[in-house]
């Protein structure tokens, strides 16, 4: 892949997100106003809540932040790589932008409080589920392959493995059944075969932690983990405790990170 082909992408996707995080705050603005953003399954009672509930307990509004958190952190972090690594031809940029994507269709799960699918049978909770962990495939592979394939000689096969990721992730998708009548507190749709894509995840995450620690050893290393496991917990985070770690070791992670890559890259 080309740098002004990267650039394109990246432009192309920044413009994407911008509208459609403009969409989603128009929606919230004009349902919250007219009240028909109904009640959360879990609602915070500040007249009876303790300091240990507010942190561990169960909210709905915790997982709320989370997502938005990921759909601005991804436009945010495309606009910031897509300037400063503008003339910087990096395979780990390319991964980490495929990862952004991942993150950004987090954001179709505040269809589920915004259409009040809380308990419903529609379809739109299924395609709510396959996008959202078509999205969470692609950011895990997105991982494994940059500390896989990030070298100069698979530089020019990139476009080959992002779309081996793109591939897999729908496949993976699409496979995995999901319930339309229960949704998790996690504010995703609930699906079948649990303990499989655990074991996929965590074998993902085993395969490129290992990779990085023994035979990557980067410089970059620990700041990608701080970054794995940010996504992971924010995608699964239900109370304040998780939001605000996961918001932390993202952030904390991929500044690092981003600053990592370019100090390698600026000295090659």
């Amino acid at each position: 892949m080309t740098l002004i082909s990267r650039n394109k992408f990246l432009s192309s996707f920044c413009i994407i997100s911008s509208l459609f995080l403009v969409l989603f705050i128009v929606l919230f603005a004009i349902f919250l106003s007219q009240g028909k953003i109904s009640t959360f399954p879990y609602s915070i009672q500040f007249s009876t809540i303790s300091l240990r509930s507010l942190l561990f307990s169960n909210f709905s509004i915790f997982p709320i932040i989370s997502i938005a958190f990921l759909g601005f952190y991804s436009f945010f972090s495309s606009l910031f790589v897509r300037y400063s690594f503008e003339k910087t031809q990096s395979p780990e940029i390319i991964f980490f932008f495929g990862f952004l994507i991942g993150c950004f269709f987090e954001l179709f799960r505040l269809l589920i409080p915004l259409f009040n699918l809380w308990n419903s049978f529609s379809p739109l909770v299924i395609f709510i589920g396959k996008i959202t962990f078509a999205g969470r495939f692609i950011s895990y592979f997105c991982f494994l392959f940059s500390t896989l394939f990030s070298t100069e000689v698979q530089n020019q096969q990139i476009e080959k493995n992002l779309l081996v990721i793109f591939l897999l992730s729908c496949i993976f998708s699409n496979f995995i059944p999901i319930s339309t009548n229960k949704i998790m507190p996690s504010i995703s749709p609930a699906y079948g075969f649990e303990k499989l894509f655990i074991l996929i995840i965590l074998t993902l995450l085993f395969i490129t932690f290992i990779t990085l620690l023994f035979i990557n050893k980067k410089d970059y290393s620990f700041s990608y983990i701080l970054v794995t496991l940010g996504y992971t917990i924010l995608i699964f985070a239900c109370n304040l405790f998780f939001t605000f770690l996961g918001i932390i070791l993202l952030s904390l992670g991929t500044s690092k990170y981003l600053k990592n890559i370019h100090n390698y890259y600026l000295w090659r």
